[in-house]
């Protein structure tokens, strides 16, 4: 059977591929769009606490909907019986993910990523309990769609290609999402986002690798947890 289409005459296949792009840049257009809603919200309508309320309220809808799409249509595991071996390989593939952050941030100094400056300046004008739903964006909200989005249903979608396939288009998307400016904070990314997509491979579902992306938003967020407590 065809990659993009059953259909084997050139306008299927050219109908087949258009489809294909256009799914991966709907999911990333959404993946991009609602994962950070709750900070967005405030900058986008000049509003405070109540914008960024709905965006919590927005933001839940659309991970109720996306867990109703991938129990229904994809029947992806997203929970399951959590295992020691599982958990003993999620916290092997995090410190590997620390050190290899760490070491190679002490070898090469650079500006902060288009992501992080976009971040600083979302949090650079709010009030302090804006910050604590900021917070629980970054550290809740974010890795929830984030993999859901990506390592959930594009994932599935991916399924008719090989797993390598499967595994590299959202982990490069994932990492392009992050705004990458310079090859340091392109691999930062890139591997960070792998280390999500082995531990989803791996154990088989979503919650150890939602597990390990809110793990890791939380000590990244470490800085800002102690300016607000």
């Amino acid at each position: 059977m065809n990659f993009f289409n059953s259909s084997k005459t050139f306008g299927g296949l050219v109908t087949g591929f258009l489809n294909f792009i256009m799914t991966l840049v709907g999911i990333t257009f959404f993946a991009g769009l609602s994962n950070t809603l709750p900070m967005t919200l405030p900058l986008d309508f000049g509003g405070g606490i109540f914008s960024a309320l709905i965006g919590v309220v927005l933001s839940f809808v659309i991970i109720f909907k996306l867990y109703q799409i991938m129990r229904n249509k994809y029947k992806i595991p997203i929970f399951a019986r959590i295992t020691l071996k599982n958990t003993v390989i999620v916290v092997m593939i995090f410190c590997v993910l620390a050190i290899f952050t760490n070491v190679v941030g002490n070898f090469i100094t650079v500006a902060p990523s288009a992501n992080q400056v976009r971040l600083n300046a979302m949090l650079g004008h709010v009030a302090r309990t804006q910050l604590w739903i900021d917070l629980f964006t970054i550290v809740v909200i974010a890795p929830i769609i984030e993999e859901t989005f990506l390592r959930g249903l594009m994932f599935s979608y991916l399924a008719k290609f090989h797993l390598t396939i499967q595994m590299l288009i959202p982990t490069l998307i994932f990492t392009l999402l992050h705004m990458p400016t310079n090859l340091f904070d392109f691999l930062n990314y890139f591997f960070m986002g792998a280390s999500f997509m082995i531990v989803r491979v791996w154990t088989g579902t979503l919650q150890y690798s939602i597990a390990m992306h809110m793990s890791w938003n939380f000590m990244a967020s470490l800085p800002l947890l102690a300016t607000i407590i």
